[in-house]
């Protein structure tokens, strides 16, 4: 009973952080998000701040000011004013005061910084909300390759996707292998009685970027596709990913490394391409699983939100 209880409350949990980040800018009240997580409006303050570590206020500040910091790194053509309206703050007097608290410098410098990073080509600043770093690698085959010959070895098409369902499970802490394994072990456990097992269609979601986010306090999503007739109860819960423009890099992956088709991405497609990042989080979908190959290689079909610049 303690454990079934205990999933009951995380997949509640999980539901107030995602309405919570699908709601950022309308500053939804205590009242709306507790409903949302179908808990008492009187205890869901003391539920929330004892199974996240954060209270909704300082989770919801935080997810504006990261929303905030990727902009400020991508939207490069935004003013600094514009970007904290449309991340939920009232003036830029008030986003900056934040801002510096929480990264210890004022937008302008983080954005010059990033800028200075960008142009030396240090990508390990520059991923955004992507899942480079979900799982380890052991070598980084991007390093061996001229920048003609990774980009020509690219498989990108832009393509806009319609919404679909997914059965998940969250994992929160450090991107990596572990993580990633444990969590999707267990919806698989969950997943198998149900039926749902005999053609499974593999995603896994970020929600933060590493660069910006205390990993341990980073959201994965491991996620199995389904149709809108599956009823989802207990364990695990039911999200839709976002539709919309993607940009998608097919890939094959030897030695676990995911790093390099985000890095195809970001470092030679996207600069050139007339897009930016988008707010809605990115996803890897698992079309060959490494253990499953004799001889142990990933397909994998990276997917970034993109908005024209």
């Amino acid at each position: 009973m303690g454990k079934s209880t205990r999933r009951e409350y995380e997949r509640r949990i999980c539901k107030a952080m995602d309405y919570i980040a699908k709601h950022l800018t309308d500053n939804p009240t205590l009242d709306q998000i507790a409903t949302e997580a179908a808990f008492s409006k009187y205890h869901f303050h003391r539920i929330f701040s004892a199974l996240v570590g954060e209270t909704v206020n300082d989770f919801t500040r935080r997810l504006k000011l990261e929303r905030a910091a990727n902009m400020l790194r991508f939207n490069t053509q935004r003013d600094i004013t514009s970007i904290a309206i449309d991340c939920g703050f009232s003036s830029s007097q008030n986003f900056a005061k934040a801002f510096r608290k929480h990264f210890g410098q004022s937008p302008s410098q983080f954005r010059t910084q990033e800028t200075q990073k960008s142009n030396l080509g240090n990508t390990n600043a520059t991923d955004g909300n992507v899942l480079s770093h979900v799982f380890d690698h052991d070598v980084d085959v991007s390093q061996h390759l001229s920048t003609t010959e990774r980009t020509s070895a690219m498989s990108i098409e832009v393509k806009t996707l319609e919404p679909f369902d997914v059965a998940y499970m969250r994992a929160i802490g450090p991107y990596g292998l572990d993580y990633a394994t444990v969590t999707f072990n267990k919806l698989i456990e969950w997943a198998k009685p149900k039926g749902l097992m005999d053609n499974p269609q593999y995603l896994g979601i970020t929600w933060d970027n590493p660069c910006v986010t205390p990993a341990e306090k980073c959201r994965y999503d491991a996620c199995l596709a389904v149709n809108d007739d599956i009823n989802i109860t207990e364990g695990a819960d039911r999200q839709t990913v976002a539709g919309g423009l993607y940009a998608i890099n097919h890939k094959e992956i030897v030695n676990h490394d995911f790093e390099t088709p985000w890095r195809e991405l970001f470092q030679n497609w996207l600069p050139d391409s007339g897009y930016v990042p988008d707010d809605r989080p990115s996803f890897e979908k698992y079309l060959v699983i490494g253990k499953d190959d004799p001889k142990g290689r990933w397909v994998v079909e990276v997917h970034l939100p993109i908005k024209p610049l």
